[in-house]
């Protein structure tokens, strides 16, 4: 099963980012993640209105928009003690928090953070937000270890696909009750 897939450009695109991660730092829990830093305006006005909606049970889930907390649970996991650096997949347009308050923060909790626009100059990112969702999609496909929320479609793909082809990443889930990330 193939979930979404991206135009054979953004495909290409998410390799090259891919490699450039690499040579960040290993590829997995050990180096890099991927992390769905879900705290975009979009998000933040969606819980508000399904808190009311569905009155979460907060002893099941916890639903938050917060870096410090989501950071934090990662940073908590015994799993992600050697975790040095995140990709940030975000809609870097639509964050509420500047990006140097985010890399301080991820600083804080002994990570560094990297978004799209870190890359270097010869990658050359669309000006579309759903192309450059879809080379997030694509890339962290190519990541061994993912950490999302269960209410996000994007991250429910990325798991059902790498289930359903028995695929060897792993994926986490912060949106979970408790103070460490829950593996899916």
């Amino acid at each position: 099963m193939r979930a979404l897939v991206a135009a054979r450009p953004l495909q290409d695109m998410a390799a090259a980012i891919t490699q450039w991660l690499a040579g960040q730092a290993p590829l997995g829990r050990t180096g890099c993640v991927g992390l769905q830093l879900r705290i975009e305006r979009d998000w933040q006005n969606y819980i508000r209105r399904k808190k009311v909606a569905e009155r979460i049970d907060s002893s099941r889930e916890m639903v938050t928009t917060n870096p410090h907390v989501i950071l934090g649970k990662l940073r908590r996991t015994p799993a992600f003690a050697e975790t040095t650096t995140v990709w940030a997949c975000c809609d870097e347009g639509d964050l509420t928090v500047p990006k140097s308050e985010l890399r301080r923060i991820a600083a804080d909790h002994g990570l560094k953070l990297l978004f799209k626009t870190d890359l270097p100059a010869e990658i050359v990112l669309p000006d579309s937000p759903i192309k450059r969702s879809m080379i997030d999609y694509a890339l962290c496909r190519n990541l061994p270890c993912y950490v999302g929320l269960t209410r996000s479609s994007f991250s429910n793909s990325l798991f059902n696909e790498a289930r359903w082809n028995g695929e060897g990443s792993e994926h986490w889930a912060y949106n979970r009750a408790g103070e460490m990330l829950v593996r899916r």
